[in-house]
């Protein structure tokens, strides 16, 4: 019989680079606030402000939408944004 001959795949190239988190993402509880900055503490910024006493913030970074989720203590509620802020919404109220 002749060798078999066996092909091996070419590696798959990503299809987009893999993405890096560079910055610190906390609530500001007693401000009504969600913050990012540095991982020294610098270039704090204010990404959702007007809370009501947020708290347990989660990142979302595995999915294509890569969102952050808090809760509201004040309010009873369970929201999410976009990681720049934007685009705020209110998942669950009475919780």
């Amino acid at each position: 019989y002749p060798p078999v001959e066996t092909v091996q795949p070419e590696p798959e190239e990503p299809t987009e680079p893999p993405r890096v988190l560079t910055a610190l993402y906390f609530t500001v509880y007693s401000a009504g606030k969600i913050q990012r900055a540095d991982p020294d503490g610098d270039n704090r910024e204010d990404l959702v402000t007007g809370l009501s006493n947020p708290s347990g913030i989660a990142l979302d970074l595995v999915s294509r939408n890569r969102k952050m989720y808090w809760a509201n203590e004040g309010s009873d509620e369970i929201s999410r944004a976009n990681l720049d802020g934007s685009g705020v919404e209110i998942l669950r109220t009475g919780v």
